[in-house]
């Protein structure tokens, strides 16, 4: 079963920004010491850092087997006869 929300257009809920930072949506608002402190954002930031260096880790590979692959189609071009 779904949940159904309701947006929430008042902005008396909203965290008192002059004693922390907050991060308002259309529904709610979010303290970012909170957000910063959540085990899902660590896990989400983990897991961007581990797709960033794999993505990096892929093109450092791929320079180099494009540099073998034109090393191999260069000495099969210079052949002598």
């Amino acid at each position: 079963m779904v949940a159904k929300t309701t947006d929430n257009k008042d902005k008396s809920n909203a965290v008192d920004s002059s004693s922390e930072k907050s991060r308002q949506t259309e529904n709610n608002a979010v303290n970012e010491s909170e957000m910063d402190n959540s085990s899902l954002h660590r896990f989400f930031i983990s897991a961007i850092k581990d797709i960033y260096f794999a993505e990096n880790a892929l093109m450092d590979a791929s320079d180099q087997m494009k540099k073998e692959e034109l090393k191999e189609t260069s000495k099969d071009t210079h052949k002598p006869s």
